[in-house]
């Protein structure tokens, strides 16, 4: 699983900030006259950009204060704070692991170090660290659960995730959108559905708006094989204006699947129509034309295909209007089709499209145009009967003319 980004993991190691920053009168109070003196001097030096210059002052006194576990606490923890503000993650660990294993240090830096650990994705030591320390807890507030149900999912232990996840939830107010993120992922890990659905739900109720929710929704519905409803879900969202460029390719495929071919091609129209590159390429294109075919409506597709063909390499798009014309006995725009689609090339069996043309030539009465194709197509083996009778046709039809 990919690292959490720095915001994430600075607020999860949130509790670090605030025991480094405690109030002045508080922080007297704790500790001795010589280490207030000295943390002051360093956050003096942090108020002026030089947090290199407070490590540097505070490594240097912390050996004095090494067995006054209240004092070393308050400074390596500084220190570790101003190394993750420096983005130097590795050395904040390295300042509390040196303490950490001191019982009556453990005990009040479990949490900051359980924290950095799983930053680092050491999952296993960060899970420890932090169940050693919340075992000795009187009242845990919500992150611990989080960033140790985090670790649990991130090891692939999604039934203690989604203990420690359902924790943090329940008591958090307001709760992170990334936290009801990580809890659903964990329900659908462990194929719980009733329950990703009915948190999905309760985020669709609560935060109508938020898009995400919605497609959270309709994933729900689509690991059920529940089409119908992952699709009234999309729609909810789409007559809300609440998606993006990027929802349409699903809502637009499940229509397809599910039936409903012209529905399909109506919110193409309208992706393609509202989206601010027009979005006219040949994919898309191609995709709207066949489902104006699907859904039987062959001029509105024809007219498509046009346009993909435009923007086709090769002569393939033309070959497909070729056929359609020619199933439609429109000979004369088969013919043209195929002729187009010869001349720009790139066909898998250029002569079945000689053939299709000549055929559609000789229907149309254009036999010089139709012997020229259907000669092509008879040199091969595939082709050449068909191409002959034909062929013979248009000796007859010409024979027919001169007798009479």
């Amino acid at each position: 699983m990919a690292r959490l980004g720095w915001p994430a993991m600075r607020t999860l190691i949130g509790s670090c900030a605030v025991l480094c920053l405690l109030s002045t009168d508080l922080l007297a109070q704790q500790i001795s006259a010589a280490t207030y003196r000295k943390i002051e001097a360093a956050r003096k030096l942090v108020d002026q950009k030089n947090e290199q210059e407070a490590v540097r002052v505070l490594r240097e006194y912390a050996p004095k204060v090494h067995d006054n576990a209240t004092d070393i606490v308050q400074v390596k923890q500084f220190i570790a704070s101003l190394l993750i503000k420096l983005d130097d993650v590795e050395g904040a660990i390295a300042e509390i692991e040196s303490i950490i294993d001191r019982p009556e240090i453990k005990a009040q830096l479990g949490d900051t170090f359980g924290k950095l650990l799983i930053m680092q994705d050491d999952f296993a030591r960060g899970i420890r660290y932090l169940s050693e320390w919340m075992a000795v807890q009187e009242d845990i507030p919500a992150d611990p659960y989080y960033t140790r149900g985090y670790a649990y999912y991130a090891s692939k232990k999604y039934s203690q995730a989604e203990q420690d996840l359902e924790i943090a939830v329940s008591l958090m107010d307001p709760v992170p959108d990334s936290w009801y993120a990580l809890l659903l992922a964990t329900y659908f890990y462990l194929e719980k559905f009733n329950k990703a659905e009915g948190l999905a739900k309760m985020l669709t109720n609560s935060q109508p708006n938020n898009a995400e929710n919605w497609r959270r929704l309709a994933r729900i519905y689509v690991e059920r094989e529940d089409y119908s409803k992952a699709l009234a879900a999309l729609m909810t969202a789409y007559h809300n204006h609440l998606l993006e460029e990027r929802d349409y390719e699903q809502l637009v495929s499940m229509h397809a699947y599910l039936g409903m071919p012209e529905n399909s091609a109506r919110l193409l129209e309208t992706w393609i129509e509202n989206s601010d590159r027009k979005n006219k390429d040949f994919k898309t294109l191609k995709q709207l034309a066949n489902y104006w075919l699907i859904a039987r409506e062959r001029d509105k597709a024809r007219s498509i295909y046009e346009q993909a063909a435009a923007l086709d390499t090769t002569g393939k798009t033309y070959n497909m209007l070729a056929n359609l014309y020619f199933n439609d006995e429109q000979w004369e725009q088969a013919e043209k089709y195929c002729s187009l689609a010869i001349g720009k090339g790139g066909l898998e069996d250029v002569h079945n499209t000689q053939l299709i043309g000549g055929i559609a030539a000789v229907k149309a009465g254009n036999f010089s145009t139709a012997r020229e194709l259907l000669r092509k197509a008879e040199k091969a083996e595939k082709q050449s009967r068909t191409a002959r009778y034909w062929l013979n046709e248009i000796k007859k039809e010409l024979a027919k003319q001169e007798s009479s």
